[in-house]
C-alpha cells in the first residue's frame, strides 16, 4: 500500500455562514479532480455548524456515513423512524443502502457544534438502511420519540 500525505493547509475549505467546512474531498463548491475519494473513502470532513442551523431532509444512497460530534450535540431524524440526538464523544453510523432520507441540525443555538465525518461505498451495497449509535461514556444516545 502507498502511503499518501496530504497536509492539512491543501484541505479544501467553505463558508456558507451558517456551515463551515474542510474537507478531504470535493464538496460544496470547491472542486479538485484529483481528490474526488480515496479508494472507497469519499468524505473525510470537519465541519462547524453555527445558530440553530443544520440540513434539512435529504437524501443517500448506497454510503456509509459515520459522524463523531467534537463538540456539541447534533439531533438526527430519518425516514428509517430513526430520531435522536448525539453529544461530544458519541459516535453514530449510517448506513444509506437502497436509500434514506435524513435531516441534521445543531441541538443548542449558543453552543457550537463541530463533528467529523466520514462517508464511504461500501464493497457490497446493502439493501436496506440502516442506524446505529453509540454512547463512549454515557447512556444510549439514540432517544426515540423526539421531535425537534
Amino acid at each position: 500500500m502507498i502511503t499518501t500525505y496530504y497536509p492539512a493547509s491543501q484541505r479544501g475549505h467553505v463558508n456558507f455562514g451558517w456551515l463551515e467546512s474542510y474537507h478531504s474531498f470535493s464538496f460544496g463548491n470547491w472542486h479538485n479532480r484529483e481528490k474526488v475519494h480515496f479508494g472507497a473513502l469519499r468524505v473525510l470532513n470537519d465541519d462547524t455548524i453555527k445558530g440553530g442551523k443544520g440540513f434539512d431532509t435529504h437524501p443517500h444512497e448506497n454510503m456509509e456515513i459515520i459522524t463523531i460530534p467534537l463538540k456539541g450535540a447534533l439531533a438526527h431524524k430519518d425516514s428509517t423512524g430513526a430520531e435522536g440526538i448525539i453529544y461530544t464523544g458519541d459516535v453514530q453510523i449510517m448506513s444509506a443502502g437502497s436509500g434514506i432520507r435524513h435531516s441534521e441540525y445543531k441541538l443548542h443555538i449558543t453552543t457550537p457544534l463541530r463533528y467529523c465525518r466520514s462517508g464511504s461505498s461500501p464493497n457490497n451495497p446493502v439493501s436496506n438502511p440502516a442506524m446505529t449509535s453509540g454512547a463512549s461514556t454515557r447512556p444510549a444516545a439514540m432517544v426515540t420519540g423526539r421531535s425537534w
